[in-house]
């Protein structure tokens, strides 16, 4: 298989720090862009939830193609508020590409619990 990783730079967040990461793989299923979220709870009850994007751009259709980060990041960072997941998505950075998916690293700033 072909693949290209990249390496995930550090991140010194403080103990008390509200900044958390998760996992997102973009895959295009039946022709639709699509993200799928690798962590609770947006990953769906059977973790097989596939969220469709419609992202401004139309670069964003075959995956071996590079992916328009603003695209990507707006659709996250949408999808993690209007569930109350964030208050906003820091950075979103490529880790694996593969020719079927790609995986991506998604900081943001989490909502504080109470």
């Amino acid at each position: 298989m072909n693949a290209t990783t990249i390496q995930k730079p550090a991140f010194n967040a403080t103990p008390d720090s509200h900044r958390k990461t998760c996992m997102v793989i973009y895959c295009v299923i039946k022709g639709t862009p699509s993200i799928h979220f690798c962590s609770s709870p947006l990953s769906g009850a059977d973790s097989n939830l596939w969220i469709a994007i419609n992202p401004a751009s139309s670069s964003v259709s075959p995956v071996g193609q590079k992916v328009e980060r603003s695209d990507l990041h707006a659709a996250i960072e949408q999808i993690m508020t209007i569930n109350n997941m964030a208050h906003n998505v820091v950075r979103v950075e490529e880790v694996l590409r593969r020719k079927e998916y790609v995986d991506y690293c998604v900081t943001y700033n989490a909502l504080s619990r109470s």
